[in-house]
């Protein structure tokens, strides 16, 4: 960092040593590194350089005069107003970060779909309310759902007339009544003088109280100030929707564009990237899920093209490579609804496990966990889900990473069940079959000894599946009878909403006694 020349340390000791004991110390190393520094022959100024910290330790700028701390800093690492040029140079680390990020957002793809910032930046005017500076604070508290509220924005300046009078920035009437943000960032000007009748009568009984006035303040906008749905808005045509959200798996988003977005599909996917801190890498589900693996296949849009990431929930660290298992981050809920039903002593049987999040959670209640999956590199990550979260089982990893399976789920459940049937046990037994495309078609590997059940306790089945008529429970009951072979009992059952997967299109939990 390129500072100007400093006087010694010595010129700001005194001062310094009076304000508090922690900056006697700081006064000390200073003194000592001084000293070694001209028995070494070095530069001064160099060693100033390189700790950017030392500079504010001067009371004295360099035409001589007495200068503050604060005046100091603010003069040696004052932000720049320019948010294209000289933020890149001296700016604050996060906007030189959110730079390099859009590059390299843009960096291997086409010249029509860079992210071009620029458009982003225009000067507008707007209200602002000029009263002393001692009245900032009532301005907070009373006018607050009145202030110009965007992202990054600096909205209590200095009056440039009068150093004891504040400028604080507003939104104007048009933007409070008509919610027309858009509007007044696209077609504003900065030719348009404001007064007391572009500003909610509110704003102008407080000004009359506190003896201030309405007057005309240009602002800078740049992409700092908007958030990624304003930029969309900026960026998508008119009849062009915003897509609502996305999934965030570690560091990736994962997008489920339409086909209106496919064209903006790269500039949408840069904006995503450029305004989420923790994402790096921006994919889009192309097609459906139709193999039986239940492995979707991705685009990548923008960012590193690295699929495989870390998931953090319920204590827990999931290692999975997103383009090779599957993977719902909206199963979080779930997934702790479900477990809470189950007892430290039950067994369960995960028919379709993944990686491992219903298995894991089970098993850190305490649970005697059976994992299946029919994809290796799911049967992999889940045993590696283990190893890595062990501290969590209480010295049984080793035992529930050999209870792991790579089996087609009617051989699982075949095999448990005569393990089960074998044993005569008591213990109780919850079967979570998470696969909501197809799982009740796998109900027909039941059939077996089905009276022999009454040694041993029925498992009891936790099937998720879809639905989108309007007596779901009725509906899932008909498919599951019909694929066991045998009517359950209506009183048996019960059926929970998990989620909304689409319109019209529900996710839902039937679980009934075996």
């Amino acid at each position: 960092v390129g500072c100007c020349p400093s006087p010694p340390v010595s010129s700001s000791l005194h001062y310094l040593s009076l304000r508090s004991p922690r900056w006697k110390k700081h006064v000390k190393e200073g003194k000592l590194l001084e000293a070694r520094m001209s028995l070494r022959g070095g530069s001064r100024g160099l060693w100033w350089n390189l700790f950017g910290w030392m500079p504010f330790l001067s009371m004295t700028s360099t035409s001589g005069t007495s200068e503050s701390l604060t005046s100091r800093k603010k003069r040696l690492w004052g932000r720049p107003t320019d948010p294209l040029g000289a933020a890149m140079k001296q700016g604050s680390k996060k906007s030189r970060r959110s730079l390099c990020r859009a590059m390299e957002a843009s960096s291997g793809l086409n010249q029509d779909s860079n992210l071009n910032l620029s458009t982003f930046s225009k000067e507008i005017t707007v209200p602002a309310i000029r009263l002393d500076a001692r009245h900032c604070s009532d301005v907070h508290v009373e006018l607050r759902k009145h202030l110009l509220n965007l992202p990054n924005l600096k909205i209590v300046r200095k009056d440039p007339d009068d150093p004891s009078k504040r400028r604080i920035l507003l939104a104007s009437k048009d933007v409070e009544e008509g919610d027309n943000l858009r509007s007044m960032i696209r077609n504003g000007s900065n030719e348009h003088m404001c007064g007391p009748d572009d500003v909610h009568q509110n704003v102008q009984r407080f000004a009359e109280k506190y003896d201030g006035s309405i007057v005309s303040e240009k602002v800078l906008l740049t992409h700092h100030n908007l958030g990624a749905n304003e930029m969309m808005r900026e960026l998508l045509p008119e009849n062009v929707t915003v897509p609502t959200g996305f999934q965030q798996i570690g560091h990736i988003a994962h997008l489920n564009l339409k086909e209106e977005h496919f064209p903006f599909k790269h500039l949408i996917a840069q904006v995503i990237l450029l305004k989420s801190a923790h994402i790096k890498t921006v994919v889009n589900k192309v097609g459906q899920i139709d193999n039986k693996l239940r492995v979707p296949e991705f685009e990548v849009l923008a960012g590193t093209p690295n699929m495989s990431t870390e998931v953090k929930q319920h204590d827990l660290v999931f290692k999975l490579d997103y383009s090779k298992v599957y993977w719902n981050s909206r199963l979080d809920h779930e997934r702790e609804v479900l477990v809470e039903g189950f007892k430290p002593d039950d067994e369960v049987w995960d028919v379709f496990a993944g990686i491992g999040p219903f298995a894991l959670v089970a098993a850190m209640k305490g649970c005697n966990v059976f994992a299946n999956d029919l994809n290796p590199e799911s049967h992999q990550y889940c045993k590696v889900n283990y190893k890595l979260n062990e501290r969590k089982f209480g010295g049984r990893c080793a035992e529930l990473v050999a209870q792991c399976s790579n089996l087609d789920a009617r051989e699982f459940i075949r095999t448990r069940m005569t393990e089960h049937l074998a044993q005569g046990a008591r213990r109780r037994v919850h079967v979570i079959m998470n696969l909501p495309a197809s799982s009740s078609d796998f109900l027909d590997a039941f059939d077996m000894n089905i009276n022999s059940l009454s040694t041993a306790e029925p498992p009891t089945i936790h099937l998720y599946c879809f639905s989108k008529d309007d007596d779901p429970k009725t509906e899932i009951h008909e498919r599951a009878s019909s694929s066991l072979g045998r009517a359950i009992p209506k009183e048996s059952v019960s059926l929970r909403e998990v989620r909304l997967v689409a319109p019209n299109k529900k996710m839902f939990c039937f679980s009934f006694p075996l």
